[in-house]
């Protein structure tokens, strides 16, 4: 399994400063097929200073969810730290 890309990235607009929600499509790879699936997912800031990514939308892939979730996790949050998310 390959995460290849996040799409159509947007932001919901929120008043709430640290809690940051986006919509997208998540593109990724098992073996030779290649699967497209919206999701939704929201990066929030703890008082702490770390930042807790949570995910939604996979129920409907036929797949473990949770290897994949851990791989769209961090997926985000590298591109979070590069400051490729809009």
């Amino acid at each position: 399994m390959r995460i290849i890309a996040l799409k159509n990235i947007t932001r919901d607009e929120n008043y709430i400063y640290y809690r940051r929600n986006f919509d997208a499509v998540a593109q990724f790879e098992f073996g030779s097929k290649e699967i497209e699936s919206p999701i939704k997912f929201l990066i929030e800031t703890t008082p702490f200073g770390t930042k807790e990514i949570s995910i939604f939308g996979l129920e409907s892939i036929n797949y473990p969810v949770l290897p994949l979730k851990k791989a769209i996790i961090e997926y985000i949050s590298k591109q979070d730290s590069e400051g490729k998310l809009p």
